[in-house]
């Protein structure tokens, strides 16, 4: 799914703009949190925060060394600091000096984040580059921020009846 660009070509999908889109967008939240659960892909063992974040900078790292040999246009993005390149909008401003076909492929044929002529357009391949590499938010921290009781709001929602009741 993740080759696919499953989760950057969903949330893209002008269904979730309409309002009969809402359980669509939740249960596309549901599955980003299962695609960005950390793992290790040899073991199957659960990845600890601080080894996601080690593997995040590597993969940085990697895309960086990339950077520096094939592209002068990304030399900045090439010498930042790993949490300098945290969020999605300061990706997306280091590759801006990039035309959209050697954003294309950067994205596809170095990094190999996305299969190739799958998706068209700059926007499209900016989201995958900030996809892979923006920092995510700890899993345990999210799921401690979720109330131990549902809330009104909740118990009221027949969407969430609906879905639960499968």
């Amino acid at each position: 799914l993740l080759d696919r660009a499953f989760a950057v070509r969903a949330r893209r999908a002008p269904i979730l703009a309409h309002p009969s889109g809402a359980l669509l967008a939740r249960m596309l939240e549901r599955a980003e949190l299962y695609l960005n659960f950390g793992i290790d892909d040899h073991t199957g063992n659960p990845v600890g925060e601080e080894e996601a974040d080690a593997q995040r900078y590597s993969r940085i790292q990697a895309a960086q060394r990339l950077a520096f040999k094939h592209h002068s246009e990304l030399r900045e993005f090439a010498l930042a600091s790993c949490g300098t390149l945290s969020g999605r909008a300061a990706l997306v401003k280091h590759l801006q000096p990039m035309s959209d076909e050697a954003l294309a492929r950067f994205a596809e044929h170095e990094l190999k984040l996305v299969s190739p002529g799958l998706g068209k357009g700059r926007e499209f391949h900016e989201d995958v580059v900030a996809e892979a590499f923006e920092k995510r938010p700890s899993v345990r921290r999210l799921l401690n921020a979720l109330p131990v009781y549902p809330t009104e709001v909740e118990m009221r929602d027949e969407d969430r009846a609906v879905a639960g009741a499968g």
